[in-house]
């Protein structure tokens, strides 16, 4: 390997472990996939920004396109005002969320999870979206809630 390959690993080795924050999406996949290809197949998905959002979960949750797309637009909202990206300060927004658009947990998650992650996950959400950063994810959400606008017959 030459210095300038060397370079180029270690710059972004930096980057994947650093503001990827891959050791903690790591640590989230511990009791729910083996060691291994499999705990990196459970995380992949997440670190790929631009993967084809999987619209049929959200059909599939039941709620209709405008649901999701003020869930989407109202979490932008929520998660530019929090003062402080951690999981427990996602978790409580996300009650509050769910509260304020009269909806469950479960289906805010993984409505959630396909806007930002592109499918649901086998992770908690919580813990995911502070591992991947508030702008990160704010900027996710923005996109997918206006692609998924775009596909739809809502103003």
């Amino acid at each position: 390997m030459t210095d300038d390959q060397a370079s180029h690993v270690a710059h972004t080795m930096a980057f994947v472990l650093g503001e990827l924050n891959l050791r903690r999406l790591i640590a989230l996949s511990h009791g729910r996939a083996r060691p291994g290809r499999a705990a990196f197949e459970l995380i992949a998905p997440i670190l790929c920004r631009d993967a084809p959002k999987n619209w049929a979960q959200l059909t599939s949750l039941g709620l209709a396109p405008r649901e999701i797309i003020d869930a989407g637009e109202r979490a932008v909202r929520v998660f530019e005002r929090l003062p402080r990206w951690a999981a427990e300060d996602l978790d409580q927004a996300l009650d509050a969320l769910c509260v304020e658009l009269d909806g469950t947990r479960r289906d805010v998650d993984a409505a959630l999870s396909v806007l930002v992650l592109s499918s649901q996950t086998g992770l908690p959400l919580a813990p995911v979206l502070e591992a991947l950063g508030q702008s990160e994810c704010i900027a996710r959400l923005h996109d997918s809630t206006r692609a998924y606008r775009a596909c739809q017959m809502v103003g």
